[in-house]
């Protein structure tokens, strides 16, 4: 019976749990200014003041003329629009971005796409990590029947990314909690249960090793 739902689960594709969602240009010259990563997908780009803005699952770039703002969505704390153009944002170690716009009502869309982007997940497989993982292995999986063990990753790094993922992922699931709560204690079923989806990944990896 376990053998029959490995195999049932491994039949579906990172592409179907994790579809890329359509992107949507504010300018049809506009591309995509970073290369991203495995289930990562980009949903906006535009143009701001002197700038190219983009909005993925992941994270916000903002292209200015001599610098360059790259920062993952869970380290936005909160976003708000200042002076009618400017969006004001503020991450959790402290820093502040600003972001000028040509026109007001092309700085409240950005602002309803961010506060949508940064609001806590729904649930534990809305966190990027999830998707970033299932992508990873699909592409692993391609190799390897392409190239044989010639392309086979190392376990110790297979195991290092996932190490990584379990604490985005139990990071993300703490401060969602903290924020709809608004008290300093968790939900001790929400995170056993994100302990148990953990300990799946981990198990998961092992077998197909």
């Amino acid at each position: 019976m376990d053998e029959e739902m490995r195999h049932s689960l491994e039949c579906i594709q990172a592409n179907q749990i994790f579809p890329r969602k359509q992107l949507i240009r504010e300018d049809e010259n506009l591309q995509v200014p970073f290369l991203e990563l495995h289930g990562e997908s980009t949903e906006y780009v535009g143009r701001a003041e002197e700038a190219i803005i983009a909005l993925s699952n992941y994270r916000l770039h903002i292209k200015f003329k001599e610098s360059l703002v790259n920062v993952p969505l869970q380290l936005i704390e909160s976003v708000e629009c200042r002076d009618i153009f400017q969006l004001h944002l503020t991450c959790k170690d402290c820093k502040v971005i600003r972001c000028q716009f040509p026109t007001f009502e092309q700085c409240q869309d950005w602002l309803k796409r961010l506060n949508n982007a940064i609001r806590p997940p729904g649930k534990i497989e809305d966190l990027f990590s999830f998707a970033y993982h299932a992508w990873c292995m699909e592409v692993y999986a391609s190799e390897k029947e392409q190239h044989g063990d010639l392309c086979r990753p190392a376990l110790l790094c297979t195991l290092g990314f996932l190490r990584c993922a379990a604490v985005w992922l139990l990071r993300g699931l703490l401060e969602s909690q903290l924020r709809l709560s608004g008290k300093h204690f968790y939900n001790h079923r929400t995170i056993a249960s994100a302990f148990k989806n953990v300990s799946v990944i981990f198990k998961k990896c092992v077998l197909d090793h």
